[in-house]
């Protein structure tokens, strides 16, 4: 686990540099999801995945939305998407692809942290069995790895705070995440429940 500190985040912030969001990056299936939802339960967050609401939205899959639309025109659909949150006292967990509108991540800085969720190729493909039909912006024209070298350099450019999944347990990565968002967050704080996933 790595939490890299850049900026503002080395510091004590005052009331005024406090955030009240928290955005989560990374590929598909290191677990933004899962790890968003533990993370809005213990900050007293509410959590929106931004894919799941895309899909409820057109009442189409990902994969199907893809094909139909272009990968061109859905990655413009998932950055019209993110421009239009309320953000405020949110977990969001966009697709793996929101870096490629790396001005809506900046400019979203000004209320949110941004944590890159870093996992290792090999992890990542062993959570993924559907990856031909998950619907990931890229994978029909490049290999996966392909995929992930070309993405990691955009994701770290963005990240206040990177977390290295593949380095100790999720257990302790979360533990050390939410000590460190605690730090940099202005909503009140739940008192925790559950289990880390």
């Amino acid at each position: 686990m790595r939490l890299a500190k850049q900026g503002h985040h080395d510091t004590v912030l005052s009331v005024s540099q406090l955030k009240n969001a928290v955005i989560l990056v990374g590929m598909a299936g290191v677990g933004k999801t899962t790890i968003g939802k533990y993370l809005a339960k213990q900050l007293g967050y509410a959590f929106l995945d931004l894919d799941h609401q895309i899909v409820k939205n057109t009442g189409k899959s990902l994969h199907h939305l893809i094909a139909e639309m272009g990968e061109d025109a859905f990655v413009a659909l998932e950055g019209n998407s993110f421009r239009n949150l309320d953000l405020t006292q949110k977990v969001v967990s966009p697709g793996g692809s929101i870096v490629y509108h790396p001005e809506l991540l900046i400019q979203a800085k000004d209320t949110a942290v941004i944590v890159f969720l870093h996992d290792s190729i090999k992890n990542i493909r062993r959570r993924i069995s559907n990856m031909e039909t998950r619907g990931i912006v890229g994978i029909g024209k490049q290999s996966f790895e392909q995929l992930y070298n070309e993405r990691l350099p955009l994701y770290h450019s963005v990240a206040d705070i990177v977390v290295d999944m593949h380095t100790t347990s999720d257990k302790v990565a979360i533990a050390n995440l939410l000590n460190q968002l605690r730090r940099c967050l202005l909503a009140p704080q739940k008192t925790p429940q559950g289990d880390t996933p």
